[in-house]
């Protein structure tokens, strides 16, 4: 009878309460046992997004000059059209580029990373549009296992899990280049269509690429395949700001 009486008691419970859960700032999703009575009383807090780094440039801040920068190379902090702006410059061969390492917090490891960047680019040269010289303006956002040392190119050298670069070049080379190899990480290349003022973009790192990262190493880059052709790239860039939608 006694052990009747507990069971009943149980059921009782299981319809008294329900289970809600409750996303934290961290990413972390905690589970409570809540009366149906009271959750007339609960506010819901509409979607937010977690931002994991934001940057206007008006200054460099603690972001780092790196690439080989053979040939003409030129970074500044300026103006463009009113707006502040990070502005690099290469002209012939190699590359110039700024880059910085952000951290992935663990509770936001396994979950969408959006990278939303305000920026403008230009990529010129004499040479014919499927030739391998070309000149690329871009941004390479890639995660990472680690911080780890760059390779010559000024990309990391290893635990690469996810890699986009999205930009403007001027031979369809560069894509095949970029995308086919023996690679470890999965690559995206994204081709974006000339601009003439800064426009924002946003790339989204998918869930499963995360997981297994504790860094988002963005970069960004003006680059020239030779010496030849006259090449020069770029890049204006306005604003950052990587988040977690909640």
């Amino acid at each position: 009878m006694k052990k009747l009486v507990f069971f009943i008691m149980m059921v009782a419970v299981t319809f008294i309460f329900a289970e809600v859960k409750i996303v934290l700032k961290s990413g972390e999703v905690i589970k409570v046992d809540v009366d149906p009575s009271q959750i007339a009383q609960i506010v819901f807090v509409p979607q937010q997004n977690y931002i994991l780094y934001e940057k206007t440039f008006n200054n460099l801040g603690d972001w780092k000059i790196g690439g080989r920068q053979e040939g003409v190379n030129k970074w500044e902090i300026t103006n463009f059209k009113g707006e502040p702006c990070l502005h690099i410059h290469h002209e012939e061969f190699s590359e110039i580029i700024v880059y910085k390492w952000i951290k992935i917090p663990e509770g936001l490891s396994g979950k969408d990373i959006k990278v939303e960047i305000e920026m403008m680019g230009s990529a010129r040269s004499e040479a014919d549009s499927y030739s391998s010289f070309f000149s690329l303006a871009a941004v390479n956002i890639i995660t990472n296992e680690q911080i780890s040392v760059l390779d010559k190119w000024g990309n990391p050298s290893k635990g690469r899990i996810y890699w986009i670069r999205a930009g403007w070049v001027t031979s369809s080379y560069h894509k095949k280049h970029f995308l086919n190899g023996n690679y470890t990480e999965v690559r995206k290349f994204i081709e974006l269509s000339p601009v003439h003022a800064i426009n924002k973009f946003v790339f989204t790192i998918p869930a499963k690429y995360t997981s297994n990262a504790s860094y988002l190493f963005v970069e960004f880059m003006a680059y020239g395949s030779g010496w030849p052709y006259d090449l020069k790239a770029d890049l204006w860039v306005n604003h950052i700001k990587v988040y977690v939608s909640q």
